[in-house]
């Protein structure tokens, strides 16, 4: 008997988050019950001023002139259609450098709203 009634709550107590979520309308969990803690997210990556201005090879006191010489420049010399004679592990380095350069150029103009 005693046995059968320990079976009986067992069962019960094992199965309260189930009763529980069953009476929840649409049976959306609460997040705030059963010391639930939601996965972390991942962090996204920043890209600061100073990452991007590193990135062209200037200060953060160039003129927007200054960016866009400086932007021209390291565009054209890492274009993936300047880098033909050069070996295949330049080509991949080149092409990365260019997006690089593409992206802090965006985040700069974006930041100083440069037409």
């Amino acid at each position: 008997m005693f046995i059968l009634l320990s079976i009986l709550f067992l069962w019960l107590f094992g199965n309260i988050r189930i009763i529980d979520m069953r009476d929840n309308p649409n049976n959306q969990h609460d997040y705030r019950s059963y010391d639930y803690q939601p996965p972390p997210q991942p962090k996204q990556p920043t890209y600061g001023m100073q990452q991007a201005y590193t990135t062209l090879g200037l200060t953060a006191s160039a003129t927007d002139d200054e960016i866009k010489k400086a932007y021209r420049r390291m565009a054209m010399q890492y274009h993936p259609d300047r880098q033909i004679n050069a070996s295949e592990t330049e080509q991949k380095w080149a092409a990365e450098k260019f997006r690089a350069v593409q992206k802090a150029y965006e985040h700069i103009k974006q930041q100083r709203n440069i037409k």
